[in-house]
């Protein structure tokens, strides 16, 4: 049986709407000062982003992972909440 880890919710944002809302195992994104990853119960933070490939490791076990080509933006970590405001968020599977 594969082991779970805990989950927090993600949304990364662009102004055309949410391009990602729901659970994941860990987060990565591409932080002005280099990438970002975050678990569960991360410290509160708040962060610039660069443009670059933002990663939601939806389940690690299984691999799932869906990756988007973001744009420049903000990041902020709040209470077991990841939020990601982006100028653009492609799927990379659509480029």
């Amino acid at each position: 049986m594969a082991e779970t880890h805990p989950t927090f919710d993600v949304s990364i944002v662009t102004p055309d709407g949410p391009a990602y809302e729901g659970p994941a195992e860990m987060l990565v994104v591409p932080g002005a000062a280099g990438d970002i990853g975050v678990l569960a119960r991360h410290a509160p933070l708040i962060a610039t982003l660069k443009a670059g490939s933002t990663r939601v490791y939806v389940a690690q076990a299984a691999e799932d992972v869906i990756e988007f080509a973001t744009g420049p933006g903000f990041f902020k970590i709040e209470l077991d909440r990841a939020l990601a405001l982006v100028d653009d968020a492609v799927n990379v599977k659509e480029i």
